[in-house]
């Protein structure tokens, strides 16, 4: 029946356009002859590289989003990341200025394209940074979207509307007007779909409502100009509903004789409120001196219940089960006899948590220049203050199956109140010198001071009453305040505050040497911690110092205007909580306990990045290589100590060697022929892990063994597109091999291959109809769960109509019309892997309608 709808869809919209002809006769007036040239899709100008958005066909009421796509070398994350030439972008900016600081969802979902005049990529140092006089290691990669000039003083609206079956929806509204000196956006969202129809959708069902406006003034045009006032303002609004619900397999590496398999099924409602307010004023009276300040106020309230049953193995239940169906009965209450001999325990729990924060914060900063060369002192100070507030209900009951385990507790209902208060002042005073234009040097002084706090409250609701969990109140219930008071176990209670000063100083040289940019710099931070813990009747107060020199270096060799070779290495040290150091157990979860380790040392890290990028204006061909390393010591992770009769896990930290990884990213982006209509792009990724853990399922005293795990991930994907004035077609091969081994040989190989080939197709009618369909097949290969390794052919369509000058589009979109997309992730760790399969929206067809004008103001 829905397809019908689409074939119906098409034949009405194409009968109404044609009645409206006149083709009774056709006079062909030939006046001027005339070359459309057309205009070039990418331009370079410097180290920017612009993209003219009108050379890239996008669909009728189309947003950023859909044109950033289309863009060479440029690759959208399922989590809106954005990534160019391998590198990642860090702010959209519109029309050079900032644009939802911090939040690049906003403009990609709701900035029409029909406003967009082009998008430039660039790289630069933030704005405190270029006051300051200090460049930074590191610039960072920003894309600035410039709107047609035409649009100036004029109000420019886009509403859309979209309604579906099983009750989805998807609507927004986005209005904008802005001239040199000033500009004005309003957005707001309602949605219960994907962000995107892609194959790699999020997983989980997802109800979001946004709302929120951007104002910016300045008293004189340009950016960073003598005599100029700017004031920028936001508010930000955002609900999200998450439903999730998965199902896992895992499991937990012991030793070579012995491993734990868990089997868990979850459902988690979540349910998340925010309000967000910034604003930001800035004056540069002349040329010498600037001065700024911001502040926020931030609300947020969440509220989310889950529901979740377990069963643990001491062998795997995927080689005992005959059939998948026997797996999802082991929660009866006689479960089947062939998992008698494996079985440990299963549980049944909920669990409720409330929570609320609020934080302020304020910044001021100033700089004076002493020269043009850029010599100048600056100084800043900023202070945060936030009140946090989390309540939380757990329900537990746990089913124990083993042999001397009949007379443990087997029910728990629990109620946690855990109450923060951070707060922290950070003060910089820096100095920069300018020997000429090619040379600096600096030097940065930085104090924090910051305090922390929990006030953890933990009582025992179950011990109010002795009766089943079935005739218990809802999860949530409290009794009276006094009553409260006598159930609470004050050996789970426990209260913490830490107080952390940092004094640190920063040098630092910029040089530019022929065809050498080189900036050193080196950290050398003094840290001082106190912490006051007590629990029960214990009651420690500690003091830690650390001295710490951290380098970094990086630096870029131009081989032309169109080619260059940048390289980073630096280095990171932390401390572990000093809440982390004390070593008594925490039992508030029986089948989970954790213990602190007095020997744990500081954690060493160093890592380098190497960044190859050349591009062919000629060929239109792009070449990105990037390989990268990281490897760490002291890195803390757990010995882990297993029960085989309750299953239950006593883990405590401590330090490990051996943990690194390496990187290979090779991006390849060509395009040819007329006009550049054809492009082929290829993007590498190979990684390498080796993670190292302990294995133990004796005591904590006793000896371990390490095992180390190797961990292989290749993911390639290889696309070619066909582009003209009516038609487009994009074919994509996508594969992703994950293989690990132990070194030691203690586990069995284990790999994984998710293969996807997609073919996207759309033609745009004369009658100012668009077609469109995504059709492609997935597979899943080498899953424990024989479930999970499925093959999926997967089939999107959709069709719009133009109508009224274009002003108003109504479409029709099929999402999974085969109803087979599903969602499965792996992951693979020194001690334990995960399989897990989580809901989706699935199938659904929307009718949408979207209608927008302009308002000429001049």
């Amino acid at each position: 029946m829905p397809g019908r709808m689409l074939v119906f869809f098409v034949l009405l919209c194409g009968l109404v356009n044609a009645r409206g002809q006149d083709t009774s006769s056709v006079v062909i007036v030939l006046r001027d002859v005339g070359v459309k040239v057309a205009a070039p899709k990418i331009v370079h100008r410097g180290d920017t590289v612009v993209f003219n958005a009108e050379a890239y066909k996008t669909p009728e009421g189309a947003i950023l989003e859909n044109l950033v796509r289309r863009l060479p070398g440029v690759v959208v994350g399922n989590d809106g990341s954005i990534t160019y030439r391998g590198k990642s972008v860090s702010e959209i900016k519109i029309n050079g200025k900032d644009f939802f600081k911090g939040n690049s969802g906003v403009a990609m979902k709701n900035l029409p394209v029909d406003i967009i005049k082009e998008v430039k990529v660039y790289e630069e140092d933030s704005r405190e940074a270029r006051r300051s006089g200090i460049p930074e290691a590191e610039k960072n990669q920003v894309m600035d979207v410039t709107l047609k000039e035409e649009l100036k003083k004029t109000l420019t609206l886009d509403g859309h509307a979209g309604l579906a079956s099983h009750r989805h929806y998807d609507n927004h509204i986005f209005a904008q007007e802005f001239t040199d000196r000033w500009s004005a956006s309003l957005f707001g969202d309602m949605k219960n779909v994907p962000e995107s129809d892609d194959f790699d959708t999020d997983c989980g069902l997802s109800s979001t409502k946004n709302a929120g406006g951007t104002v910016q003034w300045s008293n004189k045009e340009g950016e960073d100009v003598s005599g100029q006032f700017r004031v920028y303002a936001s508010t930000y609004y955002r609900y999200n509903d998450n439903d999730v619900r998965s199902e896992s397999a895992s499991e937990t590496f012991l030793n070579r004789e012995t491993d734990v398999y868990s089997y868990n099924v979850s459902s988690m409602r979540n349910k998340q409120r925010s309000w967000e307010n910034s604003v930001d004023l800035s004056w540069q009276p002349d040329s010498s001196n600037v001065f700024t300040f911001s502040a926020s106020a931030n609300m947020e309230s969440s509220r989310s219940r889950t529901v979740g049953q377990s069963a643990m193995f001491n062998d795997n239940p995927y080689q005992v089960a005959f059939r998948q169906e026997s797996l999802e009965n082991i929660f009866s209450m006689t479960p089947d006899m062939q998992f008698r001999n494996i079985i440990v325990n299963t549980g049944l729990n909920s669990m409720l948590n409330r929570g609320r924060g609020d934080m302020f914060s304020a910044a001021a900063f100033a700089a004076h220049h002493f020269d043009s060369l850029g010599t100048s002192l600056s100084a800043d100070v900023s202070y945060s203050h936030s009140y946090n507030r989390s309540r939380t209900f757990t329900l537990n009951k746990i089913q124990y199956y083993r042999q001397g385990t009949e007379m443990l507790p087997t029910f728990y209902d629990q109620y946690v109140s855990s109450p923060t208060h951070p707060h922290s002042l950070n003060a910089n005073a820096s100095f920069s010198y300018h020997f000429n234009k090619k040379s600096s040097a600096f030097i940065r002084y930085s104090f924090l001071h910051s305090y922390s706090n929990e006030d953890r409250s933990w009582y025992e609701l179950d011990s109010l009453r002795n009766v089943s969990v079935n005739k218990y109140p809802e999860l949530g219930w409290l009794p009276s305040a006094d009553t409260l008071e006598l159930i609470k176990v004050w050996e789970n209670c426990q209260y913490s505050a830490y107080h952390r000063h940092n004094n640190s100083i920063q040098l630092g040289s910029h040089l530019v040497v022929g065809k050498w940019t080189i900036r050193p710099y080196v950290d050398v931070c003094f840290k001082h911690t106190k912490l006051r813990f007590t629990k029960n009747t214990y009651s420690a107060a500690k003091r830690r110092n650390g001295f710490y020199i951290e380098p970094k270096i990086y630096s870029q060799y131009k081989i032309s205007e169109q080619k260059n070779i940048s390289f980073t290495y630096y280095t990171v040290t932390s401390s572990p909580d000093l809440i982390n150091l004390i070593d008594i157990p925490d039992e508030s979860n029986p089948l989970y306990v954790t213990m602190g380790n007095p020997n744990l040392k500081d954690t060493w890290s160093h890592s380098a990045n190497i960044w190859y990028q050349s591009y062919n204006t000629e060929r239109q061909e792009n070449i990105v290589i990037h390989p990268a390393f990281h490897q760490s010591f002291n890195s803390i992770t757990n010995r882990l100590v297993y029960d085989m009769q309750t299953g239950k896990q006593t883990v405590k930290s401590d330090n490990i060697n051996g943990n690194m990884d390496a990187s290979l990213g090779i991006d390849y982006n060509r395009s040819f022929g007329k006009e550049n209509m054809f492009n082929v792009m290829l993007t590498s990724t190979n990684s390498y892990f080796r993670s190292v853990g302990f294995v133990n399922t004796g005591g904590l005293q006793s000896e371990e063994s390490k095992n180390v795990m190797h961990d292989f991930l290749f993911d390639e994907r290889v696309s070619a597109s066909c582009r003209t004035d009516n038609l487009e077609i994009i074919l994509t091969g996508k594969i992703a091999y994950n293989h690990s081994r132990s070194a030691n040989g203690m586990y069995d190989k284990l790999n994984t291959t998710v293969t996807t080939l997609q073919t996207q197709l759309r033609y745009d009618l004369p009658w100012k109809m668009s077609i469109g369909t995504d059709f492609g097949f997935r597979l899943r290969r080498g899953f424990a769960d024989s479930a999970m390794n499925t093959s999926e052919c997967l089939w999107n369509a959709r069709v719009t109509q133009s109508l009224m000058q274009q002003h108003l589009i109504i479409g029709l979109r099929y999402n999974d019309i085969l109803h087979q997309r599903q969602y499965i992730t792996r992951s693979v760790g020194a001690n334990s892997k995960y399989e897990t399969k989580t809901n989706h929206v699935g199938s659904y067809l929307m009718l949408t309608l979207q209608y927008k004008f302009s308002v000429n103001r001049k």
